[in-house]
């Protein structure tokens, strides 16, 4: 019984994650012409003007808007990810510093981790799950105060153990514990925690996704977590994520400039606000780009001079002819044309699948106006 019901809430959950997808895909496109626009006009306006600070106001917005649209392809786990070995106690070892400074004074942190484990994960994902689950524990306590204890430990999970969690092999695993002496949860409350937007704090308090996403990041990386509570007998979180044998590397993020080019660049996408702000911002860049509105009508128009095109940005989920499928057709009136292929959501296509295909560039939207000057500038150049 209890290994039906882990997979019929795996079932659930993979149902509400593909409709999640669906509605991020529309979401991306809106925030892409939001943003797309939003940067180009604070480009053109005093930054001492009223204006620039209005629009510094909707830049505020649309980022907490996309990083919305983040956690929902987090969880329905269609988003994009650059994982790398970590070690798992510097991580939570940065997330209990922060959450010292930050939670109630009467809620006292402790720490007991006997692990120096690295595992396969996003650096920033991981730290987002302690953070979710501490703050969570946190808000549970926040009343009468208590304890909240983060261990973690490496442990082995056999053939019997981890077929009790779908998509989990045995093997080692660090194990990530949680615990708190707050007020605990229902059985009833429990059955719908990793559902995106439920939430049992007041209207304004939360959007419910927290616990959603450390459920979609934690399958992502094949590994587990479970829940066990009681009301007035406080929540224990655990996670169990696979091990590694790699050290984990220094991380470096140099800015990158705007960079600007010359060249002919069609844009493709059926979505009319998208494809006008994109050729707006390849013009500012130094770009001649024209638009289409389809995959039909930009292969019909290639074919009229295959010459006269010197790269494609093209959008993946189009009525007519998806955006990988263009690029092929594409490369067959001209092999070796580079090709950038931006999407919000599809379960088509990856990074690694687009480049395999032979997509110089691959995106995921919306694509702020510096990352498309870095995209187009290197298709450019392998072309």
């Amino acid at each position: 019984m209890e290994l039906e019901g882990h997979a019929a809430q795996a079932d659930k959950l993979e149902a509400i994650g593909t409709m999640a997808g669906g509605i991020a895909h529309d979401f991306n496109n809106i925030l892409s012409a939001i943003l797309g626009y939003k940067q180009m006009a604070l480009r053109k306006c005093p930054e001492d003007s009223a204006i620039y600070r209005d629009l510094q106001a909707v830049l505020l917005g649309s980022r907490r808007a996309a990083d919305l649209v983040k956690q929902i392809l987090t969880f329905s786990r269609h988003q994009q990810h650059a994982e790398q070995p970590v070690q798992v106690s510097l991580i939570v070892k940065k997330a209990a510093k922060f959450l010292s400074a930050s939670i109630p004074a009467t809620v006292e942190i402790r720490t007991d981790l006997r692990s120096d484990a690295v595992i396969l994960a996003e650096p920033t994902d991981l730290h987002r799950i302690v953070i979710n689950l501490c703050t969570n524990a946190a808000l549970a306590m926040q009343d009468h105060g208590g304890l909240l204890e983060l261990s973690l430990a490496e442990v082995g999970l056999d053939a019997s153990s981890a077929s009790k969690h779908p998509g989990v092999s045995p093997g080692r695993f660090v194990r990530l514990t949680v615990r708190d002496t707050g007020r605990g949860m229902t059985r009833e409350v429990q059955a719908r925690i990793f559902q995106p937007f439920f939430t049992t704090r007041e209207c304004g308090e939360g959007r419910g996704m927290g616990l959603a996403v450390v459920h979609g990041i934690v399958t992502r990386c094949h590994g587990a977590v479970t829940a066990e509570s009681e009301p007035g007998r406080g929540t224990t979180f655990e996670l169990h994520l696979p091990l590694v044998e790699r050290a984990a590397p220094a991380v470096h993020s140099p800015a990158e400039p705007l960079l600007t080019g010359a060249g002919r660049i069609l844009v493709v996408n059926d979505e009319s606000l998208v494809a006008a702000m994109v050729v707006d911002q390849l013009k500012e860049l130094g770009y001649q780009a024209t638009a289409c509105a389809n995959g039909p009508e930009a292969l019909e128009a290639f074919a009229a001079d295959p010459r006269a095109i010197d790269l494609v940005v093209t959008d993946m989920t189009m009525p007519g002819m998806t955006g990988d499928v263009l690029a092929r057709r594409l490369k067959e009136l001209r092999p070796g044309l580079p090709v950038v292929l931006c999407t919000g959501y599809s379960d088509r296509i990856s990074a690694e699948t687009a480049r395999a295909q032979g997509i110089v560039e691959f995106a995921m939207k919306p694509v702020p106006m510096a990352e498309l000057s870095r995209l187009v500038r290197r298709a450019l150049d392998r072309g």
